[in-house]
């Protein structure tokens, strides 16, 4: 890819099947080639992602590419930070997972844990993030575990 211009005006256009209806996404114009993929990333429903396309001074962008755009050191915005504010055990956490991948799909615990004994917190804290720099959680646990799965198996 050659370099991309992040100020540059874009049209982000969605999946057809996600087109029109209440709560659908549909074209959309942005002043700035990062808003578009931010918005593409942070705010499409995941399912959504696929399909759509970004378009930038004539060239077309598709969802792997747009994603590519995403992580990209060149990326000029802050990116969300997944985290939670609940607090969750590992086997909890394996559970969201595994009903994320497939309802049915059963875990698997191979220790017990110890009577009495406070339960971690695994998934980092966005306390930090809320209060110092005034962040607003925009994707939540389980959302930010779908999309992490689609982008897995489209990349």
């Amino acid at each position: 890819m050659t370099t991309f211009d992040y100020k540059a005006l874009a049209e982000l256009y969605p999946a057809r099947s996600w087109k029109g209806g209440a709560g659908r996404v549909t074209y959309k114009r942005f002043e700035a080639a990062s808003e578009a993929v931010r918005f593409a990333i942070e705010e499409l429903p995941p399912q959504a992602l696929l399909g759509t396309y970004l378009e930038v001074d004539e060239e077309r962008f598709d969802s792997r590419q747009i994603r590519r755009l995403y992580d990209s050191e060149d990326y000029p915005l802050r990116r969300s930070t997944p985290g939670s504010e609940e607090s969750l055990s590992i086997v909890e956490l394996a559970w969201t997972v595994a009903r994320c991948i497939n309802p049915g799909l059963s875990v698997k615990v191979l220790g017990i844990a110890e009577p009495n004994r406070f339960v971690e917190q695994y998934v980092p804290s966005t306390q930090a993030a809320f209060v110092e720099l005034q962040l607003q959680m925009r994707v939540d646990l389980q959302s930010a575990i779908e999309r992490t799965l689609i982008w897995k198996t489209t990349s």
